[in-house]
């Protein structure tokens, strides 16, 4: 049975890749240029309220278009998701 999930090991260089990054600009299966925060919650494996922890933290690169709606790049969330996994954070 195939994931219906997509973790920073499943994204590989290819199209949809800027050439000085590792990080898609969109997403691989979609073709979506931005995650949602029901997005993130499962991509990550966490509940929406964790998720939308994530969304008010200052470091994550999230982008507020209306008080009620937010989402974040795939390449932000990517990179983000690396420099933190690095850190131990």
């Amino acid at each position: 049975m195939e994931s219906d999930t997509l973790s920073a090991a499943t994204v590989q260089q290819g199209e949809g890749y800027t050439n000085d990054c590792a990080y898609p600009l969109t997403d691989p299966r979609t073709g979506r240029a931005a995650y949602s925060v029901a997005d993130v919650a499962r991509i990550m494996g966490i509940g929406s309220p964790a998720a939308y922890e994530l969304f008010h933290r200052a470091d994550f690169p999230a982008i507020w278009t209306s008080p009620r709606r937010v989402c974040v790049p795939v390449q932000a969330f990517y990179r983000w998701l690396n420099e933190t996994a690095c850190m131990g954070a």
